[in-house]
């Protein structure tokens, strides 16, 4: 079977970020991409912005479809990723996301290199395709280990519930998070939704920003 290509100089880029991985900024990928486009006489069409899990299935990747979809209209030959990396972390995973991205009319791209066509580059490309995945494997493995290190050491494992603390090997209420919950169910009885609970309150979530609706709902229910 054959595809119609798109332009080799025309470019959709995808940034990935997730919460498994230690990377660059969505900003500091797109701004790489875009200095690489630069160099090498691309025009970047389209960035789009995914976050999701390495090893994310290619159609529960929303992002990378919306990529897809993109390229022929924008005639763009190339779909950008900042590294192999970026593709996923699964080798089979890359390759099924080459393949369907060909389909497409385009060929995936590198910022950081390995875009060459003989049998050696595509040799280094499975290589590099490997070692990610291995990467994330054992991410996970150290990741097991310091919870377990944790929990022998008998310091709290998970995500703390709001209103709580870890004191004494134990559970036990935060007055000024017990006081915040108190505050949102007094707002709630007077009729105030969930986004204008949060607005009144303001940052007041462990990162210093306001609640989000959902948590405001969990806590009027405690």
């Amino acid at each position: 079977m054959t595809f119609q290509f798109g332009s080799p100089l025309t470019a959709v880029a995808i940034v990935r970020v997730s919460k498994e991985e230690q990377e660059l900024s969505p900003e500091a990928q797109a701004g790489a991409m875009q200095r690489y486009c630069d160099v090498n006489g691309i025009t970047l069409a389209a960035v789009f912005v995914e976050k999701v899990s390495s090893v994310t299935p290619l159609d529960e990747r929303h992002g990378l479809q919306a990529a897809l979809q993109a390229l022929r209209p924008l005639n763009a030959g190339v779909l950008l990723f900042l590294s192999r990396d970026r593709i996923s972390r699964d080798v089979v995973l890359t390759k099924t996301i080459e393949k369907e991205t060909i389909k497409h009319g385009a060929v995936v791209t590198t910022a950081m290199g390995l875009n060459g066509k003989t049998s050696q580059d595509e040799m280094l490309r499975t290589i590099m395709d490997a070692v990610a995945q291995n990467e994330r494997a054992r991410l996970i493995e150290r990741t097991k280990e310091a919870l377990q290190v944790k929990k022998a050491r008998g310091e709290y494992v998970g995500a703390m519930k709001y209103g709580y603390k870890w004191a004494n090997g134990s559970l036990v209420p935060n007055p000024d998070e017990q006081a915040i919950i108190q505050r949102i169910k007094d707002l709630a009885a007077q009729g105030m939704s969930a986004p204008q609970i949060s607005r009144t309150l303001g940052p007041v979530n462990r990162r210093g920003r306001p609640l989000g609706k959902t948590q405001v709902l969990k806590l009027i229910r405690l």
